[in-house]
């Protein structure tokens, strides 16, 4: 019996980033994965462990390209000044995610983190410590950065990305709300 041909990983993992990046999230189904690689759906399951595996590989992924997006920003500024990195962290995370808002979507909801995500937590982490001073190596020895602070950006900026897709954002508040609300986060932290 002939079976088809092998499908590696990073193929796979491709041709669903594709999907996801031009069809949206929503739309990654085995079916579809499948279709754009010219097999049947039920002789992927041979090609990965789960569908759910798959979603969370995708999700690293994601977390992966967003966090080497986000050093690209911080080198840019060739040092900078705390606040100024953690404005360009946070403009290139939400230029990311609508760019790409298939793997956003993918990233934001994925329920367990993995070593990519929580590679970005810790990147975005650090900043968070830049500016209130506590990143280790500064400040108190050996002090963490504050997770409230991290979760707080964290949720500034995804509640910025949700309410800009979905319409509930202020009416033409474009780039000048969205830094109004960075500068005012940023005094808090």
């Amino acid at each position: 019996m002939a079976y088809p041909r092998r499908i590696e990983p990073e193929t796979l993992l491709d041709v669903s980033l594709q999907l996801i990046d031009e069809e949206g999230f929503a739309s990654l189904t085995v079916r579809a994965v499948a279709d754009r690689l010219g097999v049947k759906a039920a002789s992927l399951y041979r090609h990965m462990a789960s569908f759910d595996q798959l979603k969370f590989q995708l999700a690293e992924r994601a977390a992966n390209l967003l966090c080497e997006q986000l050093q690209r920003s911080l080198d840019r500024l060739n040092g900078g000044s705390a606040p100024a990195r953690l404005a360009a962290l946070a403009w290139a995370y939400v230029l990311w995610a609508e760019q790409f808002p298939g793997r956003y979507d993918c990233l934001a909801t994925q329920a367990v983190p993995g070593p990519g995500t929580q590679a970005l937590r810790a990147l975005i982490a650090t900043e968070v410590g830049r500016l209130s001073g506590t990143e280790v190596g500064r400040g108190a020895a050996g002090t963490a950065p504050d997770p409230l602070a991290t979760h707080a950006l964290l949720a500034f900026l995804h509640g910025h990305v949700s309410l800009a897709r979905c319409g509930l954002g202020a009416p033409n508040a474009g780039p000048d709300g969205f830094e109004r609300g960075l500068v005012a986060l940023l005094r808090g932290l």
